[in-house]
């Protein structure tokens, strides 16, 4: 919506006013609030739960509890967009290395706005364990595990 269109709502006594102009589907994925029959439909947000961060200059001294509680961590900048994700497969026992160098680049993200069931099938059939969930600038939203998905994905069915 126009500024001008935003400010008129805000003037007649809107409290939520939102002025965004990408567009619907970047709404959509940037998981704003939304009207109508679509809240009732699952989501792989309904399945994301948090995960520990690092920067990607870290080091893995540093990082050792969380990656011994947890087994993985996600990269982020300054601004929470990911960069990477590390997981105890990459740790090479070298208390001195970052986590930059040793993180996977451009790891799998889904907007929060996929479907359970298709990102279900997407995880089943390409075998993936595991997915980081992103806004449209990619910022972290959290971790989707495929067994949560999936527990999601057969209570929908059961319940239609």
């Amino acid at each position: 919506m126009s500024a001008r269109a935003a400010a008129r709502l805000e003037y007649f006594g809107f409290k939520k006013v939102y002025r965004y102009t990408p567009g619907k589907a970047d709404w959509l994925a940037a998981g704003l609030p939304v009207e109508g029959n679509r809240p009732n439909r699952p989501t792989i947000r309904d399945a994301v739960r948090n995960i520990p961060t690092c920067t990607p200059d870290e080091r893995l001294n540093t990082l050792q509890q969380r990656l011994d509680e947890h087994r993985i961590c996600a990269v982020v900048d300054d601004k929470n967009v990911v960069l990477g994700l590390l997981d105890q497969n990459a740790w090479t026992g070298e208390p001195e290395a970052v986590a930059k160098d040793l993180m996977s680049l451009a790891p799998l993200t889904f907007r929060p706005d996929r479907r359970i069931q298709d990102a279900k099938d997407y995880l089943k059939k390409h075998q993936i364990e595991k997915t980081l969930v992103t806004n449209s600038d990619g910022q972290l939203i959290g971790l989707a595990l495929r067994s949560d998905v999936e527990e999601l994905a057969r209570k929908t069915d059961e319940a239609a």
